[in-house]
């Protein structure tokens, strides 16, 4: 038989150690962490001698970020120990016939450049190009009325479900982002609160951690609908232009140290999808009663009415010239 250790090595902090059998791969004894010190060598070797048979071979797998694994691994050697290192990346084989295919395009390049060069003129036809850039231009054209079609069609649709405008008259909702947070969300009835409806939305980063260190700006998580979070985080960029409650929340965070696209996700996750949960449940509540559809009222930092103009004028007046470093630190 022989013994598996696994090492997750830590940058900062102790490294985590698992013991298993090569056989089962079944752990035999309970996790331990160690330094990179004469005591924690001496602490892993002796959880080693009290775990293994007499004369049972043991090898270690290093997981580390960096290259924190060499003087782990340098000890483990000297001690006699096979050391193995998960490799982060894969290995890229060529065939020769990919080598020689990818040398004669090179040479091919070259020679072409040579050619323009010397006759200080393109080696084709301008007409021809010309008619090539012509008919691609005719398809953007085209392109872009069937897009403006689509849009009033969206538009129709919206009006048939909300002929009162309420869901877009929420800050960076129009009627495209109103028919995609509809899609998604459905009836908004099977959300019993509002921290169930955030879970679903799923808007918050997902975590990678080695040791005791936890890394900052990772990407968002891929659980939950991405077209909703999509959709949210589209209306949220615009949001925070229009209201002065999410304006001033999404200063807040880029001072507290946080990019653009992060703060933009907090003010959708904190301000602008409880406003969408409550107003979609006072929509549903006012169809069943029959009464007066509500809408969205914009507010200045006091609670008071304003109109969605004062709001943008007061918003441009406060931050209109504030840029932010990569640190956060705001300049005016």
């Amino acid at each position: 038989m022989a013994l598996i250790v696994g090492i997750d090595l830590g940058r900062k902090s102790a490294h985590d150690v698992v013991i298993l059998k090569r056989d089962t791969g079944l752990e035999i004894a309970r996790g331990f962490r160690f330094t990179s010190s004469p005591e924690g060598f001496h602490k892993l070797f002796r959880k080693i001698e009290a775990t293994r048979n007499q004369d049972e071979p043991v090898d270690f797998v290093i997981d580390s970020p960096g290259r924190a694994w060499i003087p782990v691994a340098a000890v483990l050697k000297a001690g006699g120990f096979r050391v193995y290192r998960l490799s982060p990346h894969s290995r890229l084989e060529l065939e020769p016939d990919t080598l020689d295919k990818l040398f004669l395009a090179c040479e091919k390049a070259v020679e072409l450049y040579r050619t323009v060069r010397d006759a200080d003129s393109m080696p084709f036809d301008e007409r021809i190009l010309q008619d090539e850039l012509n008919w691609e231009l005719d398809q953007l054209e085209r392109e872009e009325q069937r897009r403006g079609l689509l849009e009033l069609h969206i538009k129709k649709l919206n009006r048939k479900i909300d002929p009162t405008d309420s869901l877009i008259s929420l800050p960076g909702i129009r009627h495209i982002l109103a028919a995609g947070i509809r899609t998604c969300v459905g009836d908004i009835d099977r959300f019993e609160s509002l921290n169930k409806h955030k879970g679903f939305a799923g808007f918050y980063p997902s975590v990678s951690k080695t040791g005791d260190h936890a890394s900052s700006s990772m990407p968002m998580s891929k659980m939950s609908c991405n077209r909703y979070k999509r959709c949210l985080y589209l209306a949220a960029e615009n949001a925070y232009k229009w209201d002065l409650e999410m304006a001033a929340f999404y200063h807040k965070r880029r001072r507290a140290g946080h990019n653009h696209t992060q703060a933009v996700c907090a003010v959708a996750n904190a301000k602008l999808l409880p406003r969408i949960h409550h107003l979609m449940k006072e929509l549903k509540q006012a169809e069943s009663t029959k009464t007066t559809r509500p809408h969205y009222v914009f507010r200045d930092l006091s609670g008071n009415t304003i109109s969605k103009t004062e709001a943008k004028a007061m918003i441009t007046a406060t931050w209109g010239g504030v840029s932010y470093s990569k640190k956060g630190l705001a300049t005016a």
